[in-house]
C-alpha cells in the first residue's frame, strides 16, 4: 500500500510538472485551465478547423492558418500596403471566444477591399509582439494594432536566449521554467519602440493612454473600457467585447482618413 501511495504521489509530480513546462508553449491540451474549460470539446473537421466550446458551453470554430496562428485568413508576405495586422496575447489569439467572433475577423467584416491578418500568441508579451512584427515584415502593412493586456505586458525583461540552447526541444523548455520570467520593478515603458510608424497601440483598463503619454510615448493610441458582463468567467471578452474594440479602430481609421 505504501508502495502504492508514493507512486501515485510520484506520477501526479510528474504531471504536474509536465503541465508546467508547457504551459503557455504549446497547444491549449497542455493548459490547466483550457484543458479544463474545454475538457468536453468536440473536434470535426481537418486538422486546422476545430469545433469547441467556449465557457459558455456554445459551440465556437478555431482555425489555424497557412503559418500556424489562429486567424480566419491564412497570410501573404506580399502586397500588403492596404492590408492590417493585429497582434496580442490570448485576448487576439481569440481561441476561447472563436476565430470568427475575434477581433480581427470581426475588424474584417467592417473593412472593404483589404485583409486583417491575425498575430495572437498566447501569453505573450511585447518582446513576442516584436518577434511577430519583425519576422513577418509588418511593417509593410498599411497598420498594425498591438493589443496590450495591461502593464505586465511592458514588465518582462528579454530573456529569450538568457541560457544557451539545447538541440533538444524539451530540454530548452524545462531550462527556460526553471530560468523563470525576469520582470522589472514597475512597467517599462522604454520597451516601446519609437521607430514603428505604421504601429497603433490598443490599451486594456489598467495600461491607460495618460500613463503612455507621461512616460514618453507619442505613437496612436486607442484606449479600450469592457464591462465585466461581456466577458467570460475567466476574463477574456466575449463577441460583443472583441466587437467594441473593432468599432473603436474603425473609428480610428475612419479618423485618419
Amino acid at each position: 500500500m505504501k508502495k502504492f501511495l508514493i507512486k501515485t504521489v510520484g506520477y501526479l509530480i510528474i504531471l504536474i510538472l509536465t503541465i508546467e513546462v508547457f504551459y503557455g508553449k504549446s497547444p491549449s491540451i497542455f493548459s490547466l485551465r483550457s484543458f479544463v474549460s474545454f475538457s468536453k470539446n468536440i473536434v470535426k473537421g481537418s486538422k486546422n478547423d476545430k469545433t469547441v466550446l467556449n465557457p459558455d458551453g456554445e459551440p465556437i470554430e478555431n482555425r489555424k492558418n497557412n503559418i500556424g496562428f489562429y486567424s480566419h485568413s491564412d497570410f501573404i508576405g506580399k502586397d500588403n500596403s492596404q492590408n492590417y495586422a493585429i497582434i496580442g496575447d490570448s485576448f487576439v489569439n481569440s481561441t476561447v471566444v472563436g476565430t470568427y467572433n475575434s477581433i480581427a475577423y470581426l475588424l474584417d467584416e467592417r473593412l472593404d477591399s483589404t485583409t486583417v491578418y491575425n498575430f495572437g500568441k498566447a501569453g505573450g508579451n511585447i518582446h513576442d509582439y516584436y518577434r511577430i512584427y519583425d519576422k513577418y515584415n509588418l511593417k509593410s502593412l498599411k497598420k498594425v494594432f498591438i493589443v496590450l493586456t495591461g502593464t505586465n505586458d511592458l514588465s518582462y525583461q528579454d530573456n529569450n536566449n538568457s541560457f544557451e540552447k539545447s538541440s533538444s526541444t524539451f530540454i530548452n523548455l524545462i531550462q527556460s521554467k526553471l530560468d523563470g520570467p525576469k520582470l522589472y520593478d514597475a512597467p517599462n515603458y522604454a520597451l516601446i519602440r519609437k521607430d514603428t510608424k505604421n504601429i497603433v497601440y490598443i490599451l486594456h483598463d489598467n495600461l491607460s493612454e495618460s500613463a503612455m503619454r507621461t512616460n514618453g510615448i507619442s505613437q496612436d493610441l486607442i484606449e479600450i473600457h469592457i464591462d465585466e458582463a461581456i466577458r467570460f468567467s475567466d476574463g477574456h471578452y466575449k463577441k460583443e467585447g472583441n466587437e467594441r474594440i473593432a468599432d473603436k479602430i474603425v473609428s480610428y481609421l475612419n479618423l485618419k482618413m
